[in-house]
């Protein structure tokens, strides 16, 4: 495990951990699952991690896709969470209504496809062992494509929502509406990097020494993302909630969205 892997998911689970307390009464149920499911992911595919489940599991490599299915629920948890504090209906179909889960069907049912056709018999997390093979490069591919679907989609919603949070016009309330500025403009980097790894997987596939640098970028949405989330927690708590005006993480314990999107233009 790299320095960065390591102190990544120490402060994603730093983080989660402190969600714990509001879990335990019911609140953010989602978050702190999808929180954990993505540093089991990320967990997974550390070398000392990988290498004692492949012993453990039968058959080769299978932790690979696993934790990248895992992530893919992960990601869906926190999207269909997010689209509900947006209040938008139109983000929660395409994360998961029914269009979004036919996509993730589609998407993890192709990556298990070619993580069999791949083949790949010696012991390698991502595959990254053969990822200069074209089935291989095309297994590593799907998994950033569906990510990206997901990421552009709580892109855009984010970019648009920022600004739009009003606390008050009280000091504490303004310095919290900062805050949470601040919070999703550090959350729209996060979902900002997964495309831009999509866009990278051929320069991997051609240059493999690549491949380390270039997955520095899912680790940095994975940072961004949590610490952006924490943000908005702060700020609500320093807002404490003025004349009837709900910040974004109270709203994250919504359980549905607006028929009315109103982020329609």
């Amino acid at each position: 495990m790299t320095t960065a892997t390591a102190v990544v998911l120490l402060v994603a689970a730093i983080l989660t951990a402190l969600r714990v307390p509001a879990f335990t009464k019911g609140r953010g149920r989602p978050l702190v699952l999808s929180g954990l499911l993505v540093i089991v992911a990320f967990a997974m595919i550390t070398p000392a991690v990988y290498g004692a489940l492949d012993t453990i599991i039968p058959g080769e490599n299978l932790p690979d896709p696993a934790s990248k299915i895992i992530l893919f629920v992960a990601v869906v948890l926190l999207g269909d969470q997010l689209a509900k504090g947006l209040d938008s209906p139109r983000l929660l179909r395409y994360i998961s209504g029914l269009p979004g889960r036919i996509v993730f069907a589609a998407a993890s049912a192709l990556l298990l496809v070619l993580f069999v056709a791949a083949d790949v018999q010696t012991s390698s997390p991502q595959l990254q062992i053969a990822i200069d093979e074209p089935v291989v490069a095309l297994y590593t591919a799907v998994t950033l494509m569906y990510l990206s679907y997901l990421s552009v989609l709580l892109l855009v919603a984010v970019v648009r929502s920022i600004g739009h949070t009003q606390f008050g016009d009280g000091r504490e309330q303004l310095r919290a509406a900062r805050i949470d500025t601040r919070g999703r403009v550090l959350m729209a980097i996060g979902f900002a990097l997964v495309p831009v790894r999509f866009a990278l997987t051929p320069v991997t596939f051609a240059a493999p020494d690549t491949y380390q640098a270039a997955q520095l970028l899912p680790l940095g949405t994975l940072a961004f993302v949590v610490v952006g989330l924490a943000f908005i927690r702060v700020a609500r708590r320093v807002a404490r909630r003025t004349n009837g005006v709900i910040s974004f993480v109270e709203m994250l314990s919504r359980n549905s969205a607006r028929t009315e999107d109103p982020w329609r233009d």
